[in-house]
This record gives C-alpha cells, sequence and structure tokens, in this order.
C-alpha cells in the first residue's frame, strides 16, 4: 500500500490560495464574507487566511492575523445581522489591501518570489 504525499484538501487549499493572491494583484480584496457568520468568523480566524493575506499584500502575518481577529470579533458580535456583517467584513478587508497598496507593499509582494532559490551544492 503506498503512502499518501499530498494531504487531502491541498490542491483545494493552494486554489483557494491563489485565487485570493490573484484577485489582490489585480486589485480587488478576497470575498471572506460568504457563507454564514459562522463559516466567516471561522475563515477570518483560520491561520491559513492570514498566511495567504500576508503573502500577498507583503504585510507582516502577525498584523494581518491581530486585524484579522478584530474584524472576526465585530462580526461574531454583530451575528444578528448577517448582511451587515457580510458588508462590514468585505469593507475591512478591502481597506487592509487598499493600504498596502498606499504603503508600496502590493508591489512588492507581486515582485518578491515565493519560493526561496535553490541551495547551491558545495
Amino acid at each position: 500500500m503506498r503512502a499518501r504525499l499530498i494531504p487531502p484538501g491541498a490542491f483545494k487549499l493552494v486554489g483557494g490560495a491563489t485565487q485570493a493572491i490573484g484577485a489582490i494583484a489585480t486589485g480587488d480584496a478576497p470575498d471572506l464574507a460568504q457563507g454564514n457568520v459562522d463559516r466567516i468568523v471561522q475563515r477570518l480566524r483560520d491561520t491559513r487566511t492570514a498566511q495567504v493575506l500576508a503573502s500577498a499584500t507583503g504585510m507582516q502575518e502577525e498584523d494581518v492575523r491581530k486585524q484579522l481577529a478584530q474584524i472576526a470579533d465585530k462580526a461574531d458580535a454583530a451575528r444578528s445581522n448577517p448582511t451587515q456583517v457580510a458588508a462590514d467584513v468585505r469593507e475591512s478587508v478591502r481597506n487592509m489591501v487598499d493600504r498596502a497598496r498606499n504603503e508600496g507593499r502590493l508591489a512588492q509582494a507581486a515582485n518578491r518570489p515565493n519560493l526561496p532559490p535553490p541551495r547551491r551544492r558545495g
């Protein structure tokens, strides 16, 4: 029996990350406000979301994680109004991306290779 080298769902994660990075590169903020409030809050608190946004925007991952946590807290507190939660989340994420763009971080992130160069032997 062969061992699995790639965990289930890995391609879906990479595909979602690629879509988010592509959206940011073209000037759009990824839509993290899809689904019900529980799903939105879960997505905002997911460390992978912070990793993707940090990579795509050039922001520090810890800063992105803190901002997403604040957005998640506000969304959770306003869960009785899901329409407003979705609108607020979209606006907050768009503001993060706009701030990164205004600081020149998007251009820097776009020019930065995603993988480190191969190590030289010898």
